[in-house]
């Protein structure tokens, strides 16, 4: 098993990513409602799952439901994400810490630099995330634009039930499952496995970044929140481009989502005005822009780019300007 699929094309070894996703996938979701049966034996995982279409608020889900909801969570993320992508290297035949960049960790200027990068970025993403939520498709699509606007008020719907707590152990429930967990493993399979076999088969790191985060977008299933996502899963690339570490994107990562989690438990606690979770005008994403800019180029500058296995540096040609 250990390298059996070495020798495989891209497209093969894509085809393998997804099979190995699938079946990982099904068991995570048999794993979950085990669990969930034993610990909330009044939570049917199926039923909850197909009632959440038909809710129109969540004063209609229990705590215990809710609970259920978020192991499941939690132990799917680690599946889907984290199992996947270990199982995948390792029928590479490739050792995690130096495939996935594991064993390397970005500078400590990087380190200190990215959370501003984070800020920036949010700006302009949220001018971007303004425009697409208002976004409408042409009339002759108005019925599958009213399916788009309906998935995406469902997806709200579960924000808003994992993310409104007023207690501490909830926030840090919150942390573990939505911060940390879904930190590592999506950057593990987005910028590790996926952008990495991109990179190793096409040697064309912009086209890597560019194609892992249109799939990171994809897989979250929100037409009105696609190009928000997209830019957010380039500038996790980019990170780990220019860092030569997938620590850097986690750090992000964790920095992006923390910052919705503690959003959502200041509002809850009163500590924080409602309208803050409302995104930025365009207007302050174009002053936004050239910051982000000049603290990537920054980042870039004081970095280690990302090299291919013979050692030709990857953004040969690409100027520094």
């Amino acid at each position: 098993m250990f390298g059996s699929i070495k020798h495989l094309n891209l497209i093969g070894k894509l085809l393998v990513l997804i099979g190995v996703y699938l079946i990982i996938e099904f068991a995570s979701i048999y794993l979950s409602s085990t669990l969930i049966h034993l610990f909330y034996p009044d939570v049917n995982l199926f039923t909850l799952v197909g009632d959440l279409a038909n809710m129109q608020s969540v004063n209609e889900v229990s705590p215990n439901e809710i609970a259920a909801l978020k192991l499941y969570q939690a132990l799917t993320s680690l599946g889907r994400f984290l199992f996947v992508s270990l199982v995948f290297v390792y029928l590479l035949g490739e050792r995690n810490g130096n495939y996935l960049l594991l064993n390397r960790t970005p500078k400590l200027n990087q380190v200190i630099i990215i959370p501003l990068i984070m800020l920036s970025s949010a700006l302009v993403i949220g001018g971007i995330q303004e425009w697409n939520a208002h976004l409408h498709l042409p009339k002759s699509l108005a019925d599958i634009e009213a399916v788009f606007r309906d998935l995406e008020d469902r997806a709200q719907l579960q924000t808003d039930m994992f993310l409104q707590v007023d207690t501490v152990g909830g926030l840090l429930t919150n942390i573990i499952i939505i911060c940390v967990i879904a930190a590592v493993g999506e950057e593990l399979l987005f910028r590790g496995v996926i952008q990495q076999t991109l990179l190793h088969a096409t040697k064309r790191p912009h086209l890597a970044i560019w194609v892992s985060a249109c799939l990171f977008s994809i897989i979250h299933l929100q037409f009105f929140g696609f190009f928000p996502r997209l830019l957010l899963g380039a500038v996790m690339g980019y990170l780990l481009y220019y860092s030569n570490s997938i620590w850097a994107p986690v750090w992000a990562h964790f920095l992006n989502n923390f910052i919705t989690v503690l959003g959502y438990y200041l509002i809850q606690t009163e500590n924080l005005d409602a309208t803050a979770k409302e995104p930025a005008a365009w207007w302050i994403g174009l002053i936004a822009l050239p910051f982000v800019y000049l603290l990537f180029r920054y980042f870039r500058l004081n970095g280690t780019t990302q090299s291919i296995p013979d050692g030709e540096r990857l953004d040969d040609g690409v100027s520094n300007a």
